[in-house]
């Protein structure tokens, strides 16, 4: 598991130049209310864009979190194959946009 981690903290730190924390949710939560706050203060759409995305990855990290429990009641230790999985697809989709760009 903590391989995976230091894999995901390397690799996915920042979502359209926002920086992101994808192995836990309170630094996310952080940054969506100040983006909100933001938002709020000078009515710019920048910050609203931000804090839906800051929600978006949010809601992620909870469906995974459900789909990680899920999957350990049924394949115990081999549910850590999924997160594996899930991993090298964004890597790979991540390697195919740099190539685009």
């Amino acid at each position: 598991i903590s391989f995976i981690a230091a894999l995901q903290v390397a690799n996915f730190d920042k979502v359209d130049g926002n920086p992101i924390a994808t192995t836990m949710i309170t630094g996310n939560l952080k940054s969506s209310m100040i983006n909100l706050a933001k938002y709020r203060a000078v009515k710019d759409i920048k910050y609203l864009y931000s804090f839906f995305k800051y929600l978006l990855i949010i809601a992620s990290f909870g469906i995974g979190v459900s789909v990680g429990f899920i999957t350990i009641q049924y394949y115990a230790e081999k549910s850590i194959l999924l997160c594996e999985l899930f991993i090298i697809i964004a890597f790979v989709m991540l390697q195919r946009e740099e190539r685009l760009v």
